[in-house]
């Protein structure tokens, strides 16, 4: 390697000092501005998200700041090719007139588009955790509401469809009703927390003690069975939810068409 000293800083010298062992016959200053690039974005990318994490957010625990880190990483990579190429070209101009980097100096003031991207995803993540988070409570304090509740029917048959339609059936195929529900509710994207929160307001109130879900929804699923547990049962298809995909499919069209 021509003479260019790397500094790292303390909790990541370990990675750096193995990744430039194995590194010793660069002689090119490309192959150098390449290999300290790589070093940057892709073998250093953990090691800063954790620097910034645990400077400005330290009261998450070791276990929540990995899932965090995890989340951050997800939203950078797709960005990660792109700042290895301003990293390889910022570096260039660097070593034509120092043969020294340090190597969180350069991030941070020669690469501030890159470090800030960091700083902002982690927010991101940070904020969609927390909203997890919530999510996961609310669902275990439903769980535990509905462990108390005594059932009301025996069977329910939950149809969902891909339009934003859903309609509940009892055990004998007959439309139930609600306070909160006419029988046939539509047009609610089932992205929509409106479309989870009367579904499942709906299911409380009716107080089933087994449900068959009818539906590919695995967000919908997923937090169905973490409020009913074992009284769930996914439906792998059926006359019950091919015609209702038929008839929500006619209802959908109507509606588009007005």
């Amino acid at each position: 390697m021509e003479n260019v000293t790397i500094v790292a800083p303390s909790y990541a010298f370990e990675k750096v000092q193995k990744q430039t062992g194995m590194q010793i016959n660069l002689i090119k200053m490309d192959e150098i501005v390449q290999f300290i690039a790589g070093l940057i974005v892709y073998d250093l990318e953990d090691n800063w998200l954790d620097r910034i994490l645990r400077s400005r957010y330290a009261y998450f625990s070791s276990e929540e700041q990995q899932e965090i880190i995890k989340r951050s990483q997800e939203q950078i990579k797709k960005h990660s090719d792109s700042f290895y190429i301003q990293a390889c070209l910022r570096l260039k101009d660097f070593l034509q007139e120092y043969n020294m980097v340090n190597l969180e100096g350069f991030v941070r003031f020669r690469l501030r588009d890159y470090w800030n991207t960091l700083q902002e995803s982690l927010e991101e993540s940070i904020d969609g955790f927390l909203l997890e988070k919530e999510y996961q409570e609310f669902i275990y304090l439903l769980s535990y509401f509905v462990e108390l509740q005594e059932p009301k029917i025996n069977l329910v048959n939950v149809l969902i469809s891909e339009y934003g339609f859903f309609q509940i059936l009892d055990e004998n195929q007959r439309v139930l009703k609600t306070d909160s529900l006419d029988g046939f509710t539509f047009g609610i994207d089932k992205e929509d927390l409106e479309f989870e929160d009367l579904l499942i307001s709906s299911l409380i109130s009716v107080a089933p003690w087994k449900l068959i879900l009818h539906t590919a929804e695995q967000r919908i699923v997923n937090t169905i069975v973490g409020i009913f547990g074992e009284r769930v049962s996914i439906c792998e298809g059926c006359s019950l939810c091919g015609n209702f995909q038929k008839r929500t499919a006619e209802r959908f069209r109507k509606r588009k068409g007005k």
